[in-house]
Formats: structure tokens, C-alpha cells, sequence
């Protein structure tokens, strides 16, 4: 953090667990979460940029939209005149906006998907009540991409290994019992079998990983602690078009 946002520092605080408001006002927190926060060190200026942080593990559901196939920023504009932006050989439609975005690509995650064609158009185009599920679905294709490449567990990966899991109380009142003995609400996931089980096995199909030799890398436990942590920490652009997450 020294280098890349010397006026910004890393602390761990506790942050209180909100529940649902009863119907005679707001609820107290009933609890706290440990989890990791950017501080400023120092007085930062209107409109000043303090933190410029490249990460791959990104991803896009527009299909041909022309963005930068490991950060996902705009590519900038290609003239007669300018040299040409970095590509794979080996398959289509595969830019990069920079030198250092082509290299990094081609040695941390693309190619356990190089030439496989039929990943392309997975998840991409989605319709809006899928969009979002589809952006889940593509940063997990990514992180797979990124193990697979680094051999490396998902988990232990630089990008996945640190945030935190984003959990929703269940519908129904069932609770839990905590090391002090009070009861406790269970939290959860979404679950569907179409986004939680077959999408992701169709995914891992797609990029040639056998789900049996490579269990202990692709259960569905890890698959679902995935999904929780780019729940906790995802963000997304809004397509102003449409007004769907991308």
C-alpha cells in the first residue's frame, strides 16, 4: 500500500451487523464483524487520485464489447498512424490495451483458456434479470483461469484469498447455536441449480478441467466460497443503455 497509495493505509475494524428494522424503530446491532478497511493517512484533495491498483480478476458479460481482455478498461482508440494493440495469436477477438496487460495475461491466466472458443460466449449477453449472475459466473471462469495457470487452489490465489463472503439471512426462522450459547440466525447463499451447480460444471467442461482429478479445486464448497466472496466485494458498471450490471 506504500507504493501504490502512500497516503492510504490497510487496518482491520469492527463494523457493527445490522438486522431488520422492527416495528418500533431500528434495530441495535446485535453484533460486530472483523473485516480489512482503506484508511486515509493523510488529507486527500478533491477529485485527487490516491490508489491505482491493476487487477485480473475482472470480467465483462457484453459480448464483443471492446474492452481489455484482462483489466477490462476501455481500449483506447486505433489509428493508421498508431502501432497496434497487443493480441493473442491464438484466437480471436483476444486485446489487450497495453504491453503489460498482454504479458501478464499470457503468465498468470490465459493460457489455461487459450483457443477454446466455445468459452466466448458464455454467460455473455445475459438478460437482465440474469446479469448479475452472469458476472459471477465469468469471475469465476477467471479464477479458475488464474489456478489453473499458476497451479495454484482458488483460494489461495492473491486476488480470492482475502476478501470477505457475503452471507443473506434465510427465510425461514431458523437459528444457530454459537461457542457462548445464544442463538445465532444461519446465514446463507442463493442457491439455484442452475447458477450454483450446472452453469459452473458447463464452465469447467468448457476449459477442459476434469472435475474428478481436480476435485479438491473445483468442489462445490469451494465454488460457493467463491461466489460468497465476489458477493462481498464485486463492484460493477452500469450500462447506461440498458441500466443492467456489466
Amino acid at each position: 500500500m506504500k507504493e501504490i497509495g502512500p497516503k492510504c493505509e490497510v487496518r482491520a475494524v469492527s463494523l457493527p451487523v445490522l438486522g431488520k428494522d422492527s416495528p418500533n424503530g431500528p434495530r441495535k446491532p446485535s453484533s460486530t464483524s472483523r473485516q480489512l478497511g482503506v484508511f486515509a493517512r493523510e488529507d486527500i484533495a478533491p477529485n485527487e487520485i490516491v490508489l491505482e491498483e491493476t487487477n485480473l480478476l475482472t470480467a465483462n458479460n457484453r459480448l464483443h464489447d471492446p474492452l481489455c481482455d484482462a483489466c477490462s478498461a476501455p481500449l483506447p482508440p486505433i489509428s493508421a498512424s498508431e502501432q497496434t494493440l497487443p493480441v493473442c495469436p491464438e484466437c480471436d477477438d483476444i486485446i489487450f490495451c497495453s504491453q503489460s496487460c498482454h504479458d501478464e495475461a499470457m503468465s498468470l491466466y490465459h493460457p489455461a483458456v487459450c483457443g477454446k472458443p466455445d468459452l466466448e460466449a458464455i454467460a455473455k449477453d445475459p438478460s437482465p434479470h440474469a446479469a448479475t449472475n452472469a458476472l459471477y459466473l465469468l469471475l469465476l471462469g477467471r479464477t479458475f483461469a488464474l489456478s489453473e495457470t499458476q497451479n495454484t487452489h482458488p483460494l489461495d490465489l492473491t486476488e480470492t484469498k482475502y476478501p470477505w463472503g457475503d452471507f443473506t439471512p434465510q427465510s425461514t426462522p431458523q437459528t444457530l447455536s454459537s461457542s457462548s450459547g445464544s442463538a445465532q440466525l444461519a446465514r446463507n447463499l442463493p442457491f439455484t441449480f442452475e447458477d450454483n451447480i450446472l452453469a459452473p460444471l458447463h464452465l469447467l467442461q468448457k476449459m477442459d478441467i476434469d472435475i474428478f482429478t481436480s476435485l479438491p479445486s473445483t468442489d462445490t464448497w469451494v465454488i460457493s466460497t467463491l461466489f460468497a466472496k465476489f458477493r462481498g466485494v464485486a463492484s460493477a458498471r452500469m450500462d447506461p443503455r440498458t441500466g443492467m450490471p456489466e
